[in-house]
């Protein structure tokens, strides 16, 4: 008792001396600040990393730009690379690198990379794949989905992203065509996108295609809360605080969010339900779920439980969505904005797809150069994700003349290589002849390097960490495209490359503000 006695004493003391006395508190607090600042500058382990010195100091430098500005950071990393080369430190504890040569040395199957804490805890979903850390917790974790997304399994699957498909063209061409009403590609696509994965991924389809005129609320929502990834990833007492809170409060004070919260029940419910057997919508498929695929894998019972699922379906329809419906708005926009594009791509699908009614397999639309071309442009100039993938390794990596020390954050963004300009000339113009074979040999194009131009397609990222769903991803591309520009006949409506340059960074890449989004009429 005495000694509580004391300590509390002592504290009473402490804070008496500092209440007591402002000009001393103020003096202390500066002292604190200053030492933080020399030591940040001067004796970091990072602080032989080039940049500018404010940004080494706080991470105020970054706030200005993502959330005063609003998700302006990682353009201005393209001036600060400018200034400083190739290396630079961006915060106080982050390393960022542009160079597309380097790329594959980050992103990489070789070496146990982890990602950072802090940079995915924003999305509040930890137990998912996407969200894990370590790289051998992934690894394990990744191993269970991955047969669900090979390559033989989408071939077997493709007849239910052609039904979509379909199913789109069909409003398309019944509530849009000559109407002069304006659809929105986004949404349009979004609702696609969403009910391919969320059939495909676990046997129950939403019906989003069936919303009018495309608005679905739980995808409206997904949008809005992008605005807020800045604010939760740098205040992250906003995450806690959420967290602790009634989800029907939270709904209150961010309208919206019930959609997504009623989603997230959803999801939760499906698992109980296929973990108790109440649950058998996958015997009306002709294969399991991401749940069934996890539940019967040799994972330990751990990695089973409801939540950790739970996380792991939310992750995969919110990354499946987002990601598609963005390249598939982009993409149709560059279609339509060049009439020549446009002329090439139905010549080819015309002839590639005869029978209206008979459609071509994946396979065949694999296979026509066109097509894909325009595929792997769009997914270029979109992006995939455009914020920084930052990684921490347990042993040193060396850039050049530059170490960065064990447990030191580093990065790239694939912005910065899909828009190199020695990599792709006039890296801002969609031009899909960049990525077809020569006509006389068959080779396909290189880099400056020698190397394959496709090894800077990086749209999906590399490594062990790349997209799990990158081959359902390209063929819901193709399809989607094959059905759109074999079927319609599209005009952009009041639309025009301010509605989709990459203007600021909410993880995924945002136009501007004022920008509608894409919206054509069906003629």
């Amino acid at each position: 008792m005495d000694s509580i006695t004391t300590a509390s004493s002592q504290v009473k003391g402490f804070l008496g001396l500092f209440l007591g006395s402002p000009f001393k508190f103020a003096l202390t607090l500066l002292g604190l600040l200053l030492w933080t600042a020399i030591h940040r500058l001067y004796f970091s382990s990072i602080s032989h990393i080039p940049g500018p010195k404010l940004a080494a100091i706080t991470q105020l430098y970054e706030i200005y730009y993502d959330v005063y500005l609003g998700g302006k950071f990682t353009l201005h990393l393209e001036s600060l690379h400018k200034q400083y080369g190739p290396i630079i430190r961006i915060n106080p504890w982050e390393i960022h690198i542009n160079d597309p040569h380097f790329y594959d040395e980050i992103y990489t199957t070789v070496r146990p990379f982890n990602k950072v804490f802090e940079h995915i805890s924003w999305v509040n979903l930890f137990t998912a794949g996407l969200a894990t850390v370590p790289h051998s917790l992934h690894k394990m974790r990744r191993s269970a989905i991955s047969p669900l997304f090979s390559k033989q399994q989408i071939y077997i699957l493709q007849s239910e992203i052609q039904d979509r498909a379909a199913k789109l063209c069909n409003r398309f061409l019944y509530e849009y065509k000559s109407t002069g009403k304006a659809v929105s590609l986004e949404r349009a696509f979004g609702c696609y996108a969403t009910d391919v994965v969320t059939h495909y991924t676990f046997a129950r389809e939403y019906k989003y295609l069936d919303f009018p005129d495309f608005i679905a609320p739980t995808l409206e929502t997904a949008r809005m809360f992008a605005a807020l990834i800045h604010v939760i990833r740098l205040f992250p007492v906003f995450r806690i605080i959420s967290q602790n809170m009634p989800n029907r409060l939270v709904a209150f004070m961010v309208p919206g969010l019930g959609h997504f919260f009623a989603f997230q029940d959803d999801m939760f419910r499906q698992v109980t339900d296929i973990i108790s057997g109440r649950n058998q919508d996958h015997v009306n498929v002709s294969h399991k779920t991401i749940f069934h695929e996890v539940l019967s894998s040799n994972l330990p019972p751990r990695e089973k439980l409801v939540p950790r699922l739970a996380d792991e379906g939310m992750v995969l329809v919110l990354a499946g969505f987002e990601t598609t419906r963005s390249v598939l708005t982009n993409t149709c926009f560059y279609i339509l904005n060049d009439k020549e594009v446009c002329r090439k791509l139905k010549a080819e699908l015309a002839a590639a797809w005869p029978d209206i009614e008979n459609p071509p397999t994946l396979q065949e639309l694999e296979r026509l150069p066109y097509l894909t071309a325009i595929i792997q442009e769009g997914l270029r100039l979109s992006l995939g994700v455009s914020f920084r993938l930052p990684r921490t390794s347990p042993t040193p990596i060396q850039y050049g003349s530059y170490t960065i020390p064990p447990g030191a954050i580093f990065s790239m963004c694939q912005y910065f290589v899909a828009t190199n300009s020695t990599i792709f000339p006039s890296p801002k113009t969609f031009d899909p002849t960049r990525w077809l074979a020569d006509p006389i040999t068959g080779e396909m194009p290189l880099a400056p390097d020698g190397k394959l131009l496709s090894r800077y397609q990086v749209s999906f990222s590399r490594g062990t960490r790349s997209c799990v769903g990158m081959n359902l991803a390209y063929a819901e591309l193709h399809i989607c495209l094959a059905n759109v520009f074999r079927k319609c006949e599209l005009q952009l409506f009041e639309t025009t490359v301010k509605d989709i340059e990459f203007n600021r960074d909410y993880f995924l890449p945002r136009a501007h503000p004022d920008s509608k989004g894409v919206r054509a009429l069906v003629v």
